[in-house]
């Protein structure tokens, strides 16, 4: 900030005052309005609600418009000092701190907004933890920063010089923090202050000081009322969380680098996500969830070497999403297995709405193994299965799954385009059993069946009858599917070639209905 006290706002009145006085006497003719002056009558909530949708710069200039506007722009609810502001101005840093410096702790700043990208703007370390000082004075509500200035810490880090001390904002509701180049230390406040009224905190594309255990402390025991927290992209420092709450209702933690301990204790818990966290070759890694309030769960990740439902969730789940996550990072490592099938075994004697599996048929694969022949899935009213083929054969693999979910009333299948091209020998495992279409399996409570890109390949024709031909009660078939040769099911035929379209085929009804880019169905 700027050492002598000026400040770009102060330099903005000066300089507007000084147009103003030096054109009084224009010559251009026009009668000056000599009326009363009703905006400036009215109240300061109203002439806030106005200025709100200037630029900042904009609405600092109304204070030469007379003494009464001096100070209306310092009462502003919420301020957005961002790249745009700083092109009207000759210092960003010095616009920044003249804001904050004339704003009272009386003031309800309710969004306060920092965002600078780019080295050019001029903003130092100490100017971005003198305006996060600020703000923890001022923020009433929600306080959003997302600096990135081009600079690699990752190299050569100096913990003095590059770390960003979050202060105890003890009346924000919610904090977001985006800082590329300094690493963020939340501590507990020495005076016994919390973030007493925090219910979100997202901290991203950033750097944690720590191994993650002061985070956890401080989100375990000074953020009483936090309903929301998401870890995005934390680049290093997170290796450790440790969360005991009551009050946590939403939990993300996403591509976290180098992550050995996840403990989660929380007794309210609604939806959990965790993505790109673990290392398939970290070893003693820990997953430990208590979460018996749970209703929606999201995994793709590698399985960490101990697993531990703690408490179980005791009602229904809305739906639970496992993802292999070697569809992903891992597809071009060779053999590489994600362990997925293990996360799905914490909830087998669970009951959910719906299942959402994505995975791709490895026959090779040890793990693909397990999934087919051992693995215990979740009772559920609705399977989604998203697979990846790589020109394997799908049905023996689909029908030992529903081996596993015979009380299913909604089956989805989706079938990814192939990412990896391989030959399938004519004696691939991914042929077996080859007496799969005489297998004995009961689908007497499922109604409705999707295929979303169905490529009428024969291996899938013949999965399609042998589900409608095992179903007692199907109402509904839908498929979407890139046609390549003529392909007929009862009720419904199509006749053409590579063209995209979507069929839906009621049993026993006197005709189907399509849609698509061209006219494709006949015999209708």
């Amino acid at each position: 900030m700027a050492s002598d006290g000026s400040s770009t706002p102060a330099q903005l009145e000066s300089e507007i005052r000084a147009s103003v006085s030096g054109g009084s006497g224009g010559g251009d003719g026009g009668a000056a309005y000599e009326g009363p002056d009703r905006i400036s009558s009215l109240a300061d909530t109203l002439l806030h609600h106005i200025l709100v949708f200037l630029p900042v710069v904009e609405a600092i200039r109304t204070c030469v418009l007379s003494s009464r506007w001096a100070r209306v722009w310092t009462g502003l609810p919420r301020l957005h000092l961002d790249d745009d502001a700083a092109e009207a101005v000759d210092s960003f840093p010095a616009l920044v701190d003249g804001v904050l410096r004339r704003y009272d702790a009386s003031v309800n700043l309710r969004d306060l907004t920092i965002s600078a990208h780019g080295e050019e703007l001029g903003l130092d370390n100490d100017d971005i933890i003198s305006c996060v000082a600020a703000a923890a004075r001022l923020v009433t509500g929600r306080f959003y920063l997302d600096v990135s200035r081009g600079i690699d810490i990752s190299e050569d880090y100096d913990e003095e010089t590059n770390l960003l001390d979050l202060p105890c904002f003890e009346r924000a509701t919610e904090i977001a923090v985006s800082i590329a180049d300094m690493a963020v230390l939340l501590t507990p406040d020495g005076h016994g202050r919390t973030f007493a009224l925090l219910t979100k905190l997202r901290l991203s594309e950033t750097f944690i000081a720590d191994e993650g255990e002061l985070l956890s402390e401080v989100v375990s025991y000074g953020c009483p009322r936090l309903r929301i927290l998401e870890l995005v992209d934390i680049h290093s420092g997170a290796r450790e969380l440790t969360i005991h709450t009551t009050s946590l209702l939403t939990l993300c933690v996403m591509s976290i680098n180098d992550m050995h301990l996840l403990e989660v204790d929380a007794a309210n818990l609604r939806w959990m996500k965790v993505k790109d966290c673990f290392d398939i070759e970290a070893a003693g890694s820990v997953l430990s969830l208590s979460t018996p309030a749970m209703e929606e769960f999201y995994w793709e990740d590698c399985c960490p070497e101990e697993v531990k439902l703690v408490r179980e969730p005791a009602e229904f789940l809305k739906k639970i999403t496992c993802v292999d996550s070697a569809l992903t990072y891992l597809s071009l490592i060779s053999g590489s297995q994600s362990y997925y099938t293990r996360i799905l075994e914490l909830f087998s004697s669970t009951c959910t709405d719906v299942l959402q599996i994505k995975f791709t048929i490895k026959p090779e694969s040890e793990e693909q193994k397990t999934f087919i022949h051992s693995v215990n899935l979740p009772y559920c009213s609705e399977l989604e299965l998203t697979v990846e083929k790589n020109q394997h054969t799908l049905a023996p693999t689909i029908v030992h799954l529903l081996k596993k979910s015979r009380w299913i009333r909604r089956f989805s299948l989706k079938i990814s385009p192939k990412k990896i091209h391989i030959q399938c020998e004519p004696d691939c495992t991914c042929r077996q059993p080859s007496n799969w279409k005489d297998q004995e399996i009961s689908l007497g409570s499922l109604e409705e069946l999707s295929i979303v890109g169905f490529g009428a390949t024969y291996d899938e024709k013949r999965l399609i009858y042998f589900i409608i031909k095992k179903s007692k009660v199907l109402r509904k078939v839908s498929m979407s599917f890139l046609a390549t040769a003529p392909f007929s099911m009862p009720g419904a035929t199509l006749c053409s070639t590579a063209v995209v379209a979507t069929v839906v085929y009621e049993p026993g009804a006197t005709h189907c209905s399509a849609t698509t880019t061209v006219d494709l169905l006949t015999g209708c």
